[in-house]
């Protein structure tokens, strides 16, 4: 089957969680053909609070999870089904 770029919306502040829980679903469904790549576009972010520097990260887009997926009936429940998965 094609491989394709999937937009996966989560919940705002969860995408990392919702990346692992993906990654965690392939290996345990056995379907790591299925998954390519998965990505959250974060940026660094310098912060100074009292004087002092702090490095942050942050995604780029609030709320999405991208995935490069064989994507199936039976896949797009199992990542439904997630929480934090919105849409």
């Amino acid at each position: 089957m094609a491989h394709r770029w999937y937009a996966i919306q989560a919940y705002a502040g969860s995408e990392m969680s919702v990346k692992r829980a993906i990654e965690n679903l392939v290996v345990d469904h056995s379907i790591q053909d299925k998954l390519r790549e998965i990505v959250v576009p974060t940026e660094d972010v310098i912060e100074i609070k009292n004087g002092k520097q702090k490095i942050n990260e942050r995604s780029l887009y609030s709320g999405y999870v991208f995935a490069n997926l064989d994507l199936d009936t039976a896949l797009w429940h199992l990542i439904q089904s997630l929480p934090k998965v919105s849409r």
